[in-house]
């Protein structure tokens, strides 16, 4: 009886490729009312029903992406997706990570495309907008101020939305989190964003020449992370490799995680991936912490967009660009494009041209960064202490 109900629950959801979003919503609640009752079975329970299961979370999706984030403003639409929008990308993670074989791959990938594609063009779309009108208002977030026994842990493509089952992962270990956010410089690429957040970042300057990467302010030299971790500790922070855990009476600097490798690697099965990011960067947090640092505090530079069967394509003439990236290119000095513009967050007389929308300069891209979009500019920061025993 279940097999045939996840037969027939698959066909179902097959049907809905290319279907409008409202008929796909109406469509998913309708499923629910009919296989919701299926989870409650002992094959649910040995996971021979994972479409029923990945079935909760497309209600969720259907239902977050039902209306458009609210706000006009940068802050207010970044406030809107903090607040709510978040839940939309962790809605589709959990669809996907549910299954495994490719019949149901495809089942869920149709349902959930009509409903996230449209949402994620509209929202980015609209952040886009707030940004060209107000250029002022995107104000990327400095690096944290910290005192001694303090440990950063910079994760590389930490989105929010993972940030925050990083929180819940904490807190289940009787850890205390307070999670806050900051917008990621511009473009949302690691070479521009990672330096921008990092408490090096006083000794760091743009290039003159068109560029995403900055340079050392006293040797010139461009920024590998060999030269950042020099930075840092002429500042006096200490480096530490994904093993040490270093002299939790002073500063520390270290890099967790493999967050964006995944996801450039593995496109939408970064899906599969996510939770044991989420567990080898609570583990980490948990060293340390046990290791006597009074806290640590978890950075990153950028998020992501991430859509199976990839995003769409935009087009840019080569000989407008120096240098081109998925989401951003480096503009020709004096090139003009109607696309969306910004400055170089390291030299404001570079411009960089963003893709508009959740377009992608290179065809094919499931997982991809550096534009503009509430997944790519919103940054969680998470601090982590012991919790105070009375």
């Amino acid at each position: 009886s279940n097999r045939a109900e996840e037969n027939r629950l698959r066909e179902d959801l097959r049907d809905l490729k290319d279907s409008l979003p409202d008929e796909v919503r109406k469509a998913i609640l309708k499923l629910e009312a009919e296989h919701s009752t299926r989870r409650t079975w002992v094959w649910a329970r040995l996971g021979r029903a994972p479409l029923v299961m990945a079935l909760k979370s497309l209600v969720d999706l259907a239902q977050l992406t039902a209306e458009p984030l609210g706000g006009g403003s940068v802050m207010e639409i970044a406030e809107a997706y903090v607040d709510r929008g978040w839940k939309a990308d962790r809605a589709v993670l959990d669809a996907l990570a549910t299954v495994q074989q490719q019949h149901d791959v495809d089942a869920v990938q149709n349902a959930l495309l009509p409903l996230y594609e449209q949402w994620l063009q509209r929202e980015a779309e609209k952040f886009q907008q707030a940004i060209q009108q107000a250029p002022t208002a995107y104000v990327p977030s400095p690096a944290p101020v910290t005192d001694p026994g303090t440990c950063i842990v910079f994760a590389d493509a930490l989105r929010y939305d993972v940030g925050q089952r990083l929180v819940a992962a904490l807190n289940e270990r009787d850890w205390h989190c307070t999670s806050a956010w900051g917008l990621a410089a511009l473009p949302t690429v690691t070479d521009t964003a990672k330096p921008a957040v990092s408490p090096a970042h006083d000794g760091i300057q743009g290039s003159t020449t068109p560029s995403i990467t900055p340079v050392s302010k006293t040797t010139g030299t461009r920024l590998t992370a060999e030269v950042l971790r020099r930075l840092l500790q002429a500042q006096g922070w200490q480096t530490l490799s994904s093993d040490e855990l270093g002299d939790p009476t002073g500063r520390a600097w270290t890099e967790a995680g493999a967050i964006d490798s995944c996801g450039h690697q593995y496109g939408w099965r970064i899906a599969h991936h996510v939770r044991n990011e989420v567990r080898l960067l609570a583990d980490r947090a948990e060293s340390l912490l046990e290791h006597g640092w009074k806290q640590i505090v978890f950075i990153t530079d950028h998020g992501w967009l991430m859509l199976p069967g990839g995003l769409p394509k935009a087009d840019m003439p080569i000989h407008l660009t120096e240098l081109r990236k998925g989401r951003c290119a480096v503009l020709k000095t004096g090139a003009q494009t109607d696309q969306p513009t910004v400055p170089w967050h390291w030299n404001p007389h570079i411009r960089i041209a963003v893709a508009p929308g959740i377009r992608c300069y290179e065809a094919g891209k499931e997982y991809e960064h550096g534009g503009i979009s509430p997944q790519e500019c919103v940054a969680p920061i998470i601090t982590v202490t012991p919790k105070v025993v009375p």
